[in-house]
């Protein structure tokens, strides 16, 4: 139960608010609430901040249409923070991004990432268990993929070409998609993935899972079920930026074209894309 009589302002009646994107989870922006910005945002579901230089109310997208529909909200263990998670109309930054943290000051140390996964049984039902990614799954262990078929509008899909430095299938194709992250739903994941490899935030669009499959290898731990998507026509071209650390080309293909580069690099993935194409 949120009360807001607990939370702890300031001493110029503020508190800290973290944005987040409910179907992401990406940080959005950091911004401040007063008691009466906070009344708003519980009032129209739609978040209202206390601009500090302008020393006003600011509704986000009363003027931009970039309204932020608030999912939930909660205060930290202090009360004295407050995290919101939202479904957002468009862009969170003045500058039109997806995020006020746009990477333009960024350090990341490597060495300490380690991407956790969850596990599932073969029912496909989360055991509890969270095990790092690259770990060998045992016999009734399994983790979770995504993959996008990406649409435009002349019914071709985009195909990437993963990175020369890439440890599996270096240099072969495939399109966008990736493991599940632990915490995270399928579709979530897939939108990730998507916004990682692309540089493409379709969020707002509902993509439609049109295929799920299982693959079960006990002998090299190889254990998964994939969940594909379909998106068709909900983006731009020239909005493409590809990640050049998982992408070093990418381009729009029929199933021809890609029979081609199976021939060619290889076509991650192949027989299970065509069989979900085939479902359309």
């Amino acid at each position: 139960m949120f009360d807001i009589d607990k939370i702890k302002f300031d001493e110029k009646g503020l508190v800290p608010c973290i944005v987040q994107d409910y179907t992401t989870g990406r940080v959005l922006t950091l911004a401040y609430m007063n008691r009466e910005s906070l009344e708003i945002t519980l009032k129209k579901k739609l978040t209202c901040f206390y601009s500090r230089s302008r020393k006003k109310l600011w509704l986000k997208g009363e003027t931009s249409g970039n309204y932020q529909h608030v999912v939930s909200l909660e205060a930290d263990c202090d009360n004295d923070a407050l995290l919101v998670r939202v479904v957002r109309d468009g862009a969170a930054c003045h500058r039109g991004n997806e995020s006020c943290f746009d990477d333009t000051m960024k350090i990341e140390f490597e060495e300490n990432i380690m991407e956790m996964i969850d596990i599932y049984n073969e029912n496909r039902e989360k055991t509890g268990e969270i095990l790092p990614r690259g770990s060998r799954l045992g016999k009734g262990q399994y983790m979770l993929y995504v993959l996008a078929i990406l649409e435009d509008e002349y019914g071709k899909i985009l195909a990437t070409r993963r990175s020369l430095d890439k440890r599996w299938a270096a240099g072969a194709w495939e399109i966008p998609g990736g493991s599940a992250r632990s915490g995270e739903n399928s579709e979530a994941a897939v939108l990730r993935e998507i916004v990682e490899e692309t540089g493409l935030d379709i969020a707002k669009h509902k993509g439609k899972l049109i295929y799920s499959y299982k693959n079960e290898d006990t002998e090299s731990g190889d254990n998964y079920f994939v969940d594909i998507y379909h998106f068709k026509c909900c983006f731009n071209k020239s909005s493409i930026r590809v990640n050049p650390d998982e992408v070093i080309d990418y381009r729009f293909v029929d199933e021809d074209d890609m029979e081609l580069l199976k021939e060619e690099e290889g076509f991650l993935h192949y027989e299970r894309i065509r069989t979900a194409l085939g479902k359309l």
